[in-house]
């Protein structure tokens, strides 16, 4: 069955129109087509390019129609590829799938050397005392420290919980309402709704910076009745913050199957003012449609 034929005749319109005008790579990985998008991508051998089609052999080997084993040669080829012309999250990949037993020494390796997917890993074992690491409050804050400054959403937000919580450091509301807002901006969802609960729960201390802030705050509270009429006023007017909010919202907190067209609308409007975290979400929605399925 076709994806859009999960969606509302109107909403899937509008989301096969915003799809159109989507590069012809976005195109073909957002509708499953595999083979298309290496297709495409083996025509280029810069170090993104290399990245991208190993991670189409290690993620959708079925959709290309390729055995596990064959999969996982060309993958780690074209991973080596594009680390020796410097990508480092490629880095971060190869030491987890290819490592063979010397798994954590290259990932320390892949961190040390700049990937912020590697650093986020690591962080995250020791925050969370998993993945054969101990908890380790000190060291979840340098590896998240380090993940962050190279562009991690997902750190950011975990170095506003450790200030919020205290763990590990004194708490902070302050420094929290930092770390929320850096990950905000680089397109963590989550952390906008955290950053609504530490404005609402902390309004003495900490003050909302501007009006997305203080819809944050009726978001988290749940005034849905209040807080989605400003962020469409905002989104009307060209606000990929708040295109970005509505679609993820649609899809994660108000779910109806009518809404999904509207939510990927809202999303690949975002994407293409370049808001942070659209592409992956609308990644989530494509790669498992059956959230979109009526029920």
């Amino acid at each position: 069955m076709a994806l859009l034929s999960f969606f509302s005749a109107g909403a899937a319109m509008a989301a096969a129109t915003a799809l159109s005008h989507l590069n012809q790579l976005d195109r073909a990985m957002f509708t499953a087509d595999y083979k298309k998008a290496l297709a495409i991508l083996q025509k280029k051998q810069d170090k993104q390019s290399l990245y991208l089609q190993a991670m189409l052999y290690l993620d959708h080997r079925d959709g290309l129609g390729v055995e596990k084993k064959d999969a996982d040669l060309k993958a780690e080829k074209l991973l080596m590829k594009a680390i020796a012309k410097g990508h480092k999250d490629a880095l971060y990949v190869h030491a987890l799938r290819f490592a063979r037993g010397e798994k954590d020494k290259a990932l320390e390796k892949a961190a040390k050397q700049g990937s912020a997917a590697a650093a986020l890993y690591l962080g995250s074992a020791y925050y969370f005392g998993k993945r054969g690491k101990s908890r380790d409050y000190a060291q979840a804050k340098k590896y998240f420290t380090q993940a962050a400054g190279t562009g991690s959403a997902k750190a950011s937000y975990y170095l506003g919980t450790m200030y919020e919580l205290g763990k590990g450091v004194t708490k902070h509301p302050g420094q929290a309402a930092k770390w929320y807002r850096k990950a905000v901006r680089k397109g963590d969802f989550r952390a906008y709704l955290q950053l609504g609960r530490l404005l609402h729960e902390h309004k003495g201390s900490v003050k909302p910076a501007n009006i997305m802030e203080k819809i944050a705050v009726r978001m988290y509270l749940k005034k849905y009745h209040e807080a989605i009429p400003k962020l469409k006023a905002l989104a009307r007017r060209g606000n990929a913050r708040a295109q970005y909010i509505l679609g993820t919202h649609y899809i994660a907190y108000q779910y109806k199957a009518s809404r999904c067209g509207l939510a990927q609308s809202y999303l690949l409007k975002a994407m293409g003012k370049r808001q942070p975290g659209a592409r992956e979400r609308l990644k989530y929605i494509y790669s498992r449609y059956s959230v979109c399925k009526q029920q």
